[in-house]
């Protein structure tokens, strides 16, 4: 109680002279557009698209140094703290705007002036991706986050209706919320609702497929538009239902094929790209293909790919420390 009647008398304090806090309770800030570097963590940090905001110091730290080991950019990265007068709304609204930050990844235990947060959260996800790792989830967990920063945890329940409202990613964890952020990173924004499974495998697209409804991914349905796009690439005993299955046949030049018709067609807004390992794979022709493809198309709409296989899906270059964000 006596550490809250201190944080009170600062703010009211800084507030009189027309001064924002942050804090206390940080470990500190981190911007490219500055560029500053005031945060304790490793002294270089390469800048990129990705915008933190943490409640958690420590897990704060620890990002910054996951992110220098995998080589993920960050436009900034904001400790929050207890809260005491600003709160992630606020640095909502000010990445908002930033141009530079194309994903918000956010760590919060407690939410203060949860209706602003909600009003926020719904305009940003029209614009920007979000990502947001919500602890407390249990009671014990939620007593531990009261301890910790003094936030009410709050039902969990509510807080997944609000992420699904909101359109904002839940991830479980800090490997989950990062693969997302890599990912989202250099994708533009989903224009529509018309996403194309492309694969050469049926059972992965079957389980792309699975995955799609129970996170909401809307598949398109129009089997005779999907037929005209694709009957030139797919052979007879093909499917055009959406997994737009090419069968085991397909090498690298359909599949090449097949993704710039779906890349180029006004009626499909997102496209999964999935690959089964064959005989038939060529490694250095198949990577030519994605690499070619996902510059070409890269601002065009989101592309994301799945190659899943042995010793050669695994050893493509695109999946190489430097260009695996381009792979899930």
């Amino acid at each position: 109680m006596r550490n809250r009647e201190e944080e009170r008398k600062i703010v009211n304090l800084a507030r009189e002279n027309n001064i924002r806090i942050l804090g206390p309770n940080v470990f500190g800030i981190y911007s490219s557009n500055a560029p500053l570097n005031a945060a304790f963590g490793p002294s270089y940090i390469k800048p990129g698209k990705i915008a933190i905001i943490t409640q958690s110091g420590a897990i704060g730290g620890g990002m910054i140094g996951k992110s220098a080991i995998e080589g993920i950019g960050l436009s900034a990265i904001v400790s929050v703290g207890n809260k005491a007068d600003l709160n992630e709304a606020d640095i909502l609204q000010y990445f908002k705007q930033d141009s530079r930050t194309n994903v918000i990844l956010m760590y919060i235990e407690g939410v203060k002036d949860g209706n602003r947060l909600v009003e926020i959260l719904k305009d940003i996800t029209l614009k920007k991706h979000v990502v947001v790792i919500k602890s407390g989830r249990s009671k014990r967990g939620a007593l531990a986050a009261a301890s910790h920063t003094g936030s009410l945890a709050g039902s969990d329940e509510v807080f997944s209706g609000v992420a699904k409202q909101c359109g904002i990613l839940r991830a479980e964890s800090i490997e989950e919320a990062f693969n997302w952020a890599k990912v989202l990173a250099d994708e533009p924004m989903v224009k529509g609702e018309n996403a194309v499974i492309i694969t050469n495998g049926g059972g992965l697209g079957v389980m792309c497929t699975d995955a799609c409804e129970k996170y909401g991914v809307p598949l398109m349905e129009d089997s005779d538009m999907l037929h005209d796009i694709f009957k030139d690439v797919m052979p007879p005993f093909g499917s055009a239902r959406n997994p737009i299955d090419l069968t085991g046949e397909a090498g690298p030049d359909e599949y090449r094929r097949a993704l710039e018709k779906a890349l180029e067609s006004r009626n499909i807004d997102a496209v999964l790209a999935l690959y089964c390992e064959t005989a038939l794979l060529d490694i250095k022709r198949m990577s030519d293909v994605l690499i070619k493809t996902s510059k070409l198309y890269r601002n065009n709409k989101p592309l994301l790919f799945s190659i899943f296989g042995g010793e050669g899906a695994e050893k493509l270059p695109i999946f190489s420390e430097k260009t695996r964000c381009t792979g899930i």
